[in-house]
C-alpha cells in the first residue's frame, strides 16, 4: 500500500511536470497568394462618354399637305411595313380641287385646238399673200398662247393629283412607330412632324466627344459599347461618323454603329461608350485587376503589394492609378513589367510578410 502511494505521487509529479513545460516553437503559417505578372502596357487611355442608342433608319414623318385627319390607323410601338398606310386626310377637297383644275385644262385644250386651227388658216392665207403679216403674228401669238395655258393646266392637274396622293401617310422602310402626335378629326398643316418611325436591325450611338481627344479618334476604329441599364453588358461597336464641326460645349458629335445588335438593345435607352486612344504626351500605363488595391488606398494615389522572389514576401508599393476599366484599373507609376502583383486577398497582408504562390503567374 505504502508503495502503490509512492508511484502514485511520482506519475501526478510528472504530469504536472509535463503540463508545465514551454511548447516547441511552431512554424509560421504561410499564406498562399494568388498574383498576375505585368506585362505589355495598356493600349491608351481611356475615356466614357455616355450617349443615346438610335436605330440606323431613323425618320420623323410629316404630311405634305395640310387637313383634317380622317383616319390613323397605327399605335405608339406599333411594327409596320414599308408603305404600309399609317394616316389619312380628309380626301374631298383635294378630290375638288382636282375636279376644278381637270376642268380648266379641258377649256385650254378646247381653246388651244381653236386658236390651232385659226394659226394654220392664217398661216396658209399669208402665203398666198391674202392676209398682212400683222394678222399672221398676231394668229401665231395666240396659238403660242393657248399652248402655254394648256402646258400650266396640265401642272395644276399634275399638282392635284399629287396632293391628292399625299393625304395617305405611309412608312418609307420597316420599322416600328417610336413617337405618334395626331388623332383622327384634328387639324394638321403641312411639315408638321407626327410620327417617327425607327428602323429595325442596325442600330448606333450618338455622343459628343470633346476637342481634347476627338483629334485622336478615327473612322473604322473599334470601340467598346456598355450598356448600364442591362448590368453594365458589352458590345463591340465601330465609329462610323466624326462630325467636322463642333457643337455646344467644343464637343464635336460622333456615331457608332452598334456590332450585330441584338433584339434586346433598343433605341432610345442609353449607353456608354469606351474610347481608348493615345496622345503623344500620353504616360505608358499598365492594367491591374482593381482588387489589388489596397483597401483604404485611392486609385490616383494608393498602394499594392508586390512579390519578391529572393525573398518570398510581399511589398507594399506605391502607385499612382489614372482610369478604371472593366475592373481594371490602369497604373501610370509603381510598376513595371515584370512586376509581380497580389491581386486577391491584400486586406490579409502585411508589407514584409512571408507568402507563397496560389498559383504560377501569368
Amino acid at each position: 500500500m505504502h508503495l502503490r502511494r509512492i508511484f502514485a505521487g511520482i506519475v501526478i509529479l510528472t504530469t504536472v511536470t509535463a503540463c508545465g513545460e514551454e511548447p516547441k516553437n511552431r512554424p509560421p503559417i504561410i499564406r498562399a497568394v494568388k498574383t498576375i505578372t505585368v506585362t505589355e502596357p495598356a493600349k491608351g487611355q481611356l475615356r466614357r462618354i455616355s450617349g443615346t442608342i438610335k436605330a440606323v433608319n431613323s425618320s420623323t414623318l410629316s404630311f405634305e399637305v395640310g387637313g383634317t385627319v380622317q383616319k390613323v390607323s397605327v399605335s405608339l410601338g406599333d411594327r409596320v411595313r414599308k408603305a404600309q398606310v399609317l394616316a389619312v386626310l380628309d380626301r374631298r377637297p383635294f378630290e375638288l380641287n382636282l375636279s376644278s383644275v381637270q376642268a380648266d385644262l379641258r377649256k385650254a385644250q378646247a381653246d388651244l385646238a381653236e386658236k390651232t386651227t385659226r394659226f394654220e388658216a392664217r398661216r396658209n392665207l399669208y402665203a398666198k399673200g391674202v392676209v398682212s403679216k400683222a394678222d399672221f403674228e398676231r394668229a401665231e401669238a395666240e396659238y403660242k398662247a393657248a399652248g402655254s395655258a394648256v402646258d400650266a393646266a396640265k401642272a395644276k392637274v399634275r399638282l392635284a393629283k399629287r396632293d391628292l396622293d399625299n393625304t395617305s401617310l405611309k412608312a418609307p422602310f420597316d420599322g416600328v412607330i417610336a413617337m405618334k402626335g395626331i388623332e383622327p378629326f384634328v387639324t394638321v398643316v403641312s411639315g408638321k412632324v407626327i410620327f417617327e418611325i425607327q428602323g429595325e436591325g442596325d442600330l448606333e450611338v450618338s455622343v459628343s466627344v470633346p476637342d481634347s481627344i476627338v483629334k485622336f479618334l478615327r473612322k473604322g476604329q473599334s470601340v467598346t459599347v456598355r450598356l448600364p441599364t442591362q448590368r453594365n453588358r458589352t458590345v463591340q461597336g465601330t465609329i462610323n461618323e466624326i462630325g467636322s464641326q463642333a457643337s455646344e460645349a467644343n464637343a464635336f458629335p460622333l456615331t457608332v454603329s452598334i456590332t450585330k445588335p441584338d433584339a434586346d438593345i433598343r433605341p432610345g435607352t442609353v449607353a456608354e461608350v469606351d474610347f481608348v486612344y493615345r496622345s503623344a504626351a500620353s504616360q505608358i500605363a499598365y492594367l491591374i485587376p482593381i482588387s489589388a488595391i489596397i483597401p483604404g488606398s485611392k486609385i490616383s494615389a494608393g498602394s499594392i503589394f508586390t512579390f519578391d522572389r529572393a525573398t518570398s514576401t510581399v511589398r507594399k508599393t506605391a502607385i499612382k492609378g489614372r482610369n478604371i476599366r472593366d475592373n481594371m484599373v490602369e497604373i501610370i507609376k509603381g510598376i513595371a513589367p515584370g512586376d509581380i502583383v497580389v491581386v486577391a486577398g491584400v486586406s490579409f497582408l502585411r508589407d514584409g510578410q512571408k507568402v507563397s504562390l496560389l498559383q504560377k503567374t501569368e
